[in-house]
């Protein structure tokens, strides 16, 4: 962030679709939160050999800007976005931080059994010992939000493991 600051006072629009937490705050230190958007997008891949990744399927990309007067622009990059084949829909700024929590509590599901059992995301779902892992690992990461101050539901959550799965 440091190095793009630098490069012009006339910085551009910066969209950050980045896993994860922290890049958002991290961008605030360097530029104006009227410059920057954030979002999520649903991707699934997996390594067919070291460094032999596969793109295996798109899901809905989601992007919301900083600053709530920015709703307009955020409407125009994501038909932008969705016109170079990357469905994209527009959120509100208030919805952002929960945008964000939704994506990490995925990965937070999906990432780390798919590697313990050595399958892809959509056989998880079929094995029902670990659906239950899945919602029980849902479920304690929907409470750590909450206790967080974050507006995240069970059922939002959930809905988005099944489709990341699916």
């Amino acid at each position: 962030a440091k190095d793009i600051a630098q490069l012009s006072p006339d910085t551009p629009d910066i969209l950050s679709l980045q896993n994860g937490m922290g890049n958002m705050e991290e961008l605030l230190k360097w530029f104006p939160a009227k410059q920057l958007f954030g979002g999520v997008t649903y991707q699934a891949s997996y390594e067919q050999n070291p460094g032999d990744i596969l793109h295996t399927g798109s899901s809905k990309t989601i992007i919301a800007p900083m600053d709530s007067k920015r709703l307009d622009a955020s409407k125009a990059y994501a038909v932008c976005l969705t016109s170079c084949g990357f469905p994209t829909a527009a959120a509100e700024a208030a919805q952002l931080e929960t945008l964000l929590w939704q994506k990490l509590l995925v990965n937070a599901v999906i990432n780390p059994l798919t590697a313990i059992y050595q399958l892809k995301n959509g056989q998880l779902l079929q094995d029902k010992t670990i659906v239950q892992e899945m919602k029980d690992l849902a479920n304690e990461g929907v409470n750590v939000a909450r206790a967080q101050g974050i507006e995240v539901d069970f059922a939002s959550v959930w809905q988005n493991i099944v489709d990341t799965c699916d």
